[in-house]
């Protein structure tokens, strides 16, 4: 018996059996990047984002859709529901009408029964929270919120460029605005200069 709450066992008893979950790289930017914040992103993602394991990230995305199903059927061959996760880089920060036309291309296909978005704080208008909320009247709805570290000064030493006041804040927003999309946060254990004590 493991120690600890799985997301496989959650979702299993989210949707009473197997679910995969597929990453896809929608072609998104990140603001730590393009200068919209920052540059040089944060320092512990890869040149190519947080999507390294993607089977085929420049393919187009229902392609890499039924790529990602015929990847994971190597192992789960009898599964037929997915959640469909934009997870490269910043998947909310581009216009609404691109992002609802990006996400469509998945979200729409035979057996999806969520989608999971892999965003920032600072990348999360008004606009997209509501078409969010609109979405989970469809579907299950999870927003990936990086945070990673609630201290300041260890934020600052990852390039991080955003508070963690504005996390709260946007949390905030979230569950006024669409209180049926799930937020999951991102943390990194063990940072530099963090300890058990601060």
């Amino acid at each position: 018996m493991k120690r600890y709450r799985t997301v496989n066992a959650y979702y299993r008893e989210l949707f009473g059996e197997k679910i995969l979950k597929l990453p896809i790289d929608a072609g998104f930017d990140c603001p730590n990047r393009d200068g919209a914040v920052a540059h040089g992103g944060c320092t512990f993602c890869t040149v190519s984002g947080s999507g390294d394991a993607i089977v085929a990230p420049e393919a187009p995305i229902r392609e890499q859709f039924y790529k990602e199903i015929d990847f994971m059927h190597r192992k789960w061959p009898d599964v037929e529901k997915y959640l469909v996760y934009f997870q490269n880089f910043i998947n909310t920060h581009e216009k609404l009408e691109v992002i609802r036309e990006r996400y469509e291309q998945a979200i729409n296909e035979p057996g999806v029964v969520g989608i999971n978005i892999g965003t920032r704080p600072d990348c999360m208008p008004d606009d997209v929270i509501a078409y969010l909320a609109e979405l989970s009247e469809r579907m299950h709805v999870t927003v990936e919120l990086g945070l990673q570290t609630t201290y300041e000064d260890t934020s600052r030493l990852i390039n991080r460029a955003h508070s963690y006041e504005l996390y709260v804040e946007t949390v905030k927003r979230i569950r006024k605005q669409a209180p049926r999309v799930e937020i999951v946060s991102h943390l990194i254990n063990g940072l530099p200069e963090e300890t058990r004590d601060c």
